[in-house]
């Protein structure tokens, strides 16, 4: 059984006894305490809801590594209320590229919210201007397929380019597709 730090016990007691922060956790100091209960890591075993409410107080603290940790385990969980409003937070407060990238499906795609090409699309920008992972094939897909704007064949290549470089595979594979060596 690991040992415990007399810093993880305080942080424990607080949340596992519900009482009041007078020692003045840190935001990151209660994440990281989620992040131990989510993976049941110094802990133990994992305990979900010890792991949502560490976070919560984290992420009510403003820490946007806590709100993406919430929309994550909210998704796991099937409950798109909570997933979608975490990651509206994660996006807006904290400009997480994930967090973009993933509002970006959902429109897309027309999981939970209404399909919106458009909406999306404003998401993968954002999303690929920070690097997200798979946020470059979405705008490549947006130019070939002619989804919002006409065809340009030219600037979908270059970003299917820029994604097949961070070993997306779509991007290779429509490069393949394409004829197009890179």
């Amino acid at each position: 059984f690991p040992t415990r730090r007399s810093s993880d016990l305080k942080i424990w007691k607080i949340i596992e006894d519900d009482q009041p922060d007078d020692i003045g956790v840190t935001a990151k100091e209660y994440d990281y305490a989620g992040w131990q209960y989510q993976s049941g890591m110094g802990v133990g075993i994992p305990n979900h809801a010890l792991a949502i409410k560490c976070y919560e107080r984290s992420a009510s603290m403003g820490y946007y590594k806590a709100m993406m940790s919430l929309a994550e385990i909210y998704h796991k969980d099937g409950n798109m209320d909570e997933y979608y409003k975490w990651l509206l937070e994660a996006a807006l407060v904290g400009e997480i590229p994930k967090a973009f990238y993933e509002l970006g499906e959902l429109y897309f795609k027309g999981e939970y919210v209404n399909q919106d090409y458009e909406k999306a699309y404003k998401y993968f920008e954002i999303a690929s201007e920070n690097g997200a992972e798979g946020a470059k094939y979405y705008i490549a897909l947006y130019a070939d397929k002619g989804l919002i704007e006409p065809r340009d064949e030219k600037k979908a290549i270059v970003y299917y380019i820029g994604g097949a470089k961070e070993y997306d595979t779509r991007c290779w594979e429509r490069l393949d597709e394409l004829h197009v060596e890179y």
